[in-house]
């Protein structure tokens, strides 16, 4: 038997082993998951008759208001936050000696705090604004002031147009402060291919730091998606909420392998393409 067969029959043999050790440590995970999804199955019916209760016929009342006026308070906590991180920034910024590597890298840090706030401040407007819709039942039709409260509604759309541009004008700011910090950057908030500009004027630390994070946001994002369908599949049996919203789960989680696959293809028939 040849070299290359010997290393073959091995790498079988070692493949054989690591498989049977995961599978050990897998079973009893698949099993405390049936026991989980049981227990959701049971509470998740436990709370559809509940559903029919005078209790929570007055929480959906208190959480209809908080969809419709929560937003506000979480847009101008998290404004508010973002606000004081680009003036500290600023300041320190300014009164930086241009020596201490250790305050720029505090400064650029509490710019990432502010991006970060600030998308959470743009998402959050996406979500605000569906529970909005829902709670002043717009999809039940308009027959007057007395079905839909027109002051909540007009809420639920200030509150949109609010956070939307409260968040582009904190991205606006933070972003241009940190081009002042680094003059090499490029690009503008308002540019359909900011990413891309600010990305070609990263250096290759930079660039090795995005890519991580983006691998790791997708290996987050592969989890939750698979736990979100879950609960949407526990609120289609249970609550009646229909297959909408786990097709649009399925969706979102087809598109998001199948982006990454793809691209890995591509990479492998091009590889001179993988450093550019």
């Amino acid at each position: 038997m040849s070299e290359k067969s010997n290393e073959a029959v091995e790498k079988q043999q070692s493949n054989k082993r690591e498989d049977k050790k995961a599978l050990g440590k897998l079973l009893p995970m698949m099993l405390l998951a049936l026991l989980i999804g049981a227990l959701i199955g049971f509470a998740s019916g436990f709370l559809g008759h509940m559903m029919e209760s005078t209790v929570m016929e007055s929480i959906l009342t208190v959480l209809r208001y908080a969809a419709v006026y929560g937003g506000f308070v979480y847009t101008t906590g998290l404004a508010v936050v973002s606000a004081v991180l680009c003036r500290k920034s600023r300041m320190e910024y300014t009164a930086w000696d241009e020596e201490d590597e250790e305050v720029l890298n505090a400064i650029e840090t509490k710019l990432s705090y502010a991006i970060w706030f600030s998308n959470l401040i743009l998402y959050g407007s996406y979500f605000f604004f569906s529970v909005g819709v829902w709670a002043t039942d717009i999809a039940g039709g308009w027959d007057g002031p007395e079905d839909i409260p027109v002051i909540s509604l007009a809420a639920v759309f200030l509150h949109m147009i609010i956070a939307l541009v409260v968040g582009s004008v904190i991205q606006q700011k933070t972003v241009n402060l940190a081009k002042e910090i680094n003059p090499e950057k490029s690009g503008s908030v308002y540019d359909m291919k900011f990413n891309n500009k600010w990305l070609e004027t990263c250096d290759e630390a930079e660039k090795y730091t995005a890519y991580k994070c983006a691998y790791k946001s997708f290996k987050v994002m592969n989890i939750t998606g698979v736990v979100l369908w879950v609960v949407c599949l526990v609120g289609q049996m249970s609550f009646g909420t229909g297959a909408f919203a786990t097709i649009i789960v399925t969706i979102f989680l087809l598109v998001m392998v199948s982006s990454y696959s793809v691209q890995a293809i591509y990479f492998a028939k091009h590889p001179s393409e993988v450093m550019k």
